[in-house]
């Protein structure tokens, strides 16, 4: 009942479909991966952690 309201909702507020969604990589086969072989994020300006003050 709830998962119905929920698509009902996406419909409405015309999103994406679940089903109509990519098909992303395991997490568990991204974590057994050596840290190098997983593309690092690219940092925004919106993502830059924010400097720390001298004192």
């Amino acid at each position: 009942m709830l998962g119905a309201k929920v698509r009902q909702t996406i419909r409405e507020l015309g999103g994406t479909m679940p089903k109509k969604l990519p098909v992303v990589e395991n997490i568990s086969k991204i974590e057994s991966k050596p840290r190098e072989q997983v593309a690092p994020k690219q940092l925004g300006k919106a993502d830059t952690p924010p400097k720390k003050k001298k004192h």
